[in-house]
């Protein structure tokens, strides 16, 4: 990080606009199954089952993470859920 006078760190890089839709998280999982399958991933790990709920903040790593759940807010299965679903019905070698 550069510094300003005096010493203190100088601003850093500009925000970024990170933005997602269901299909975009529907895409990545097709595309990480698709990996595990070409390099023989042991096990793939999803953090968060249900999208997160505002109670957690407005930090900018909360923003980034609140939609990522399988389950929205209510409980309800993304589209990004069936992807998982239809991967753990094949047979396991």
């Amino acid at each position: 990080m550069k510094e300003a006078r005096g010493g203190r760190p100088g601003p850093g890089p500009p925000a970024q606009q990170i933005t997602s839709d269901s299909d975009k998280q529907v895409a990545y999982f097709q595309q990480l199954f698709s990996a595990g399958d070409r390099y023989s991933f042991k096990f793939i790990v999803e953090f968060f089952l249900r999208d997160l709920d505002s109670s957690l903040g407005t930090s900018d790593i909360a923003k980034m993470f609140r939609y990522d759940g399988l389950y929205d807010g209510s409980g309800q299965a993304k589209a990004a859920y069936w992807i998982w679903e239809q991967k753990l019905g094949l047979p396991r070698i």
